[in-house]
């Protein structure tokens, strides 16, 4: 992995792209990645430089219910973890009227 990489999520395509900072920002050929699916899109983006870690938030039903970890190599982006995420209920507290 170049530290110089950029990774741009592109909804309409539904793909990750990395881009190359060592070459005037071009697209990487072949380092593509699609994690939510081919109707699915990536909703947000983090990288993590200390463990050479993307994070992509994925909504392939609109809905924002699934989280992609993958490693950063030198020859691209490689699945780590593919998590399912729960929606959380928080009630209303009880009032003693």
């Amino acid at each position: 992995m170049c530290i110089r990489d950029r990774y741009v999520g592109h909804r309409d395509s539904a793909n990750v792209i990395t881009f190359d900072g060592n070459n005037n920002w071009q697209p990487i050929a072949g380092q593509n990645i699609t994690p939510c699916g081919a109707t699915g899109h990536p909703f947000a983006l983090n990288f993590n430089p200390v463990n050479e870690r993307l994070y992509v938030a994925c909504a392939p039903d609109q809905n924002v219910s699934q989280v992609k970890v993958y490693r950063a190599t030198s020859g691209g982006l490689a699945l780590a973890a593919s998590l399912d995420l729960s929606l959380i209920h928080i009630s209303e507290p009880t009032r003693p009227y």
